[in-house]
């Protein structure tokens, strides 16, 4: 006899299997707070030790562009009343010809004029309150690990971020990446906050303030808006088009609010249009050319592929146009080449393509060699732990897409510039985070949140 009895209904029961687990925040124990403080200050003593023992050249000549030299020099500038000029024109008395500069984005010289204004004004001073910067990092950090897996997972998170040598190597070189990974680091707090729906409007706000002053401290920051607002708003479970629309755009508003004042002083001091900065074009030129295309520099960069333009002294926006078309029109006459080219970027990114270029270009940032082979073999070692780590928290349904958009941008950011380790400072933040949840004993791999 066959049954009339109608088949339960699973629909509903799968949907519940597919939807992501993941709740909101709940307090923090003291123990945990007190642990995380304290991983912050082995950090910065990690950071400090690299400022007292590394030297980093500081006054290299009249004339000379590098980048510490030129956050350190630009900042005292700017503390001084005298804004965003050229540092690289004067002396070392401030003396020489004085024009608009946009060099590099803002937002380091700024933090550090805000320590020339106390009076930390000297070179080592300013490495310092890098370092500083860069030791920040373990506690969004932490705080992100544990939300994702625990509060074990989060103190090992940052113990991991405080050790690990690819973030403390740029911290304290007075270089922005410090910065820039914390801002990297907020994102992923807040872009978290938003899928949970934790305060929403405020969390979609600090993620586009976030993403404002990540662009202004490098310029790819930007492209966060592509690479965590859009997936954001067609993947989290936000309910209708309109509140999709709505968190895409309040993100997109609050990057602008941040970037646009900066964006519209610079359209008033230079001859042609500056958005953030012109070292997007000394990037491609130097990317786009024979040097980079063929033989041993392959998917790399080199400044003598502009040397030309440097030396006539030009204003600087009408150099960095002449250096982006010079770069757009190598690759136009050179479109065979691209694929292999830009497989070479995405290999040195990577560190699958010549790894001894790779640990030499950190050396000419004045980092120490057996540091950098280090930091290179780490970081697969980190990468394996935190491929596993992602694994274990898309079993729990935990949403990991964030930290996979992080690869993406890095990867993206490599084939279009070319590939340095430096650049790779997302997915080191994703990575660590990962590898945490992976390192830490399953039992004690339970949310630290409140269940919604």
């Amino acid at each position: 006899m066959v049954s009339t009895t109608p088949a339960p209904d699973r629909t509903q029961e799968r949907i519940g299997r597919r939807r992501p687990r993941l709740a909101r925040p709940a307090r923090p124990p003291l123990w945990f707070v007190y642990a995380l403080l304290a991983v912050f200050v082995g950090a910065l003593g990690i950071r400090l030790a690299v400022v007292a023992a590394v030297h980093v050249p500081s006054e290299p000549g009249y004339l000379v562009d590098y980048d510490p030299i030129f956050y350190h020099r630009q900042a005292n500038l700017v503390a001084d009343g005298r804004g965003f000029i050229a540092p690289y024109r004067l002396d070392d008395s401030g003396h020489g010809v004085v024009t608009p500069s946009a060099g590099h984005p803002p937002l380091l010289s700024i933090v550090l004029a805000a320590g020339s204004v106390v009076g930390l004004r000297s070179f080592r001073d300013h490495r310092a309150i890098t370092a500083l910067i860069g030791a920040l990092v373990v506690l969004p950090v932490g705080f992100l690990a544990a939300w994702l897996a625990g509060w074990w997972a989060g103190i090992v998170a940052a113990a991991l971020a405080a050790v690990y040598p690819n973030l403390w190597l740029n911290d304290g070189m007075l270089m922005p990446e410090g910065l820039y990974a914390l801002l990297v680091a907020l994102m992923l707090l807040a872009t978290y906050a938003v899928i949970v729906g934790w305060h929403r409007r405020a969390s979609t706000v600090a993620l586009g303030l976030c993403i404002g002053l990540a662009a202004l401290t490098r310029g790819e920051g930007l492209l966060f808006l592509a690479f965590l607002v859009v997936p954001l708003a067609i993947l989290a479970p936000l309910g209708s088009a309109r509140r999709r629309l709505l968190v895409a755009g309040t993100a997109v508003a609050a990057t602008a609010v941040v970037v646009l004042p900066w964006t519209l002083y610079n359209l008033t001091r230079f001859q042609h249009p500056v958005i953030i900065s012109t070292a997007q074009d000394t990037t491609l030129a130097g990317a786009n050319c024979k040097l980079a295309y063929y033989g041993s520099g392959l998917g790399y960069w080199g400044e003598q592929c502009f040397d030309d333009i440097l030396a006539r002294n030009l204003e600087e926006s009408v150099a960095a146009q002449d250096m982006r078309s010079r770069a757009l029109h190598y690759a136009r006459h050179h479109v065979s080449r691209l694929p292999v080219v830009a497989a070479a970027r995405f290999g040195r990114e990577w560190g699958l393509v010549r790894p001894k270029q790779t640990v030499d270009a950190d050396i000419l940032e004045n980092k120490p060699r057996s540091w950098s082979w280090v930091g290179y073999f780490s970081f697969f070692v980190v990468l394996a732990f935190g491929i596993a780590g992602a694994v274990r928290l898309w079993r729990r349904r935990v949403p990991i897409w964030p930290f996979v958009m992080t690869a993406v941008m890095v990867s993206v950011t490599a084939v279009v510039f070319y590939g340095n380790t430096r650049f790779r400072i997302p997915v080191e933040i994703a990575i660590v985070v990962l590898a945490a949840v992976a390192i830490t004993p399953r039992r004690d791999v339970e949310p630290a949140l409140e269940l919604t």
